[in-house]
């Protein structure tokens, strides 16, 4: 098993732990994020297993994980969007660093990426995922204003940071 960074409030390494051993309510650790979007301007989003302990069944970034050991943000991202989506040589863009309080705090590095293939082209992963879809992002910022409980918390927030600001 990997060891997770745990970092101060300025995202500098303070010592590394086993995932079973953060504590949300006082670590910091990081995550990396990618925003996939087509060129018709629709962003996809998965649907969390429902067998997750957070947000099971709820819709949020089709790429997301917690970095681990000595990689990167940008080497996390990388591996996530090949493991969660089987997207293999994806272009990144850099996208905005945030810090993220909630129940948990971390550091989410946020990276575009554009993907022209229709949804059944992805190879996700069925124990984490239930489903992956694209979304128009005109319907996906009313029915996140209708229906907020049906996406990860925050959603909102991200629609804003990533796709309209």
């Amino acid at each position: 098993m990997s060891l997770v960074p745990i970092v101060s409030d300025q995202d500098e390494i303070i010592t590394y732990k086993e995932r079973g051993d953060i504590d949300y309510a006082v670590d910091i650790f990081r995550t990396a994020s990618v925003w996939v979007t087509n060129s018709q301007g629709d962003i996809l989003l998965a649907q969390r297993s429902f067998d997750k302990k957070v947000d099971p069944g709820k819709w949020g970034e089709a790429v997301g994980g917690t970095v681990e050991g000595d990689d990167s943000y940008k080497e996390t991202a990388r591996r996530e969007a090949a493991e969660e989506l089987g997207l293999l040589d994806v272009e990144l863009h850099d996208g905005p660093k945030q810090l993220v309080k909630g129940d948990a705090t971390y550091f989410v590095q946020w990276y575009k990426a554009k993907v022209d293939v229709p949804v059944e082209s992805f190879m996700y992963q069925e124990d984490e995922l239930e489903a992956i879809a694209w979304f128009a992002k005109d319907d996906l910022q009313k029915d996140i204003g209708y229906n907020p409980g049906k996406y990860i918390q925050g959603m909102g927030n991200m629609l804003e940071l990533l796709e309209l600001a």
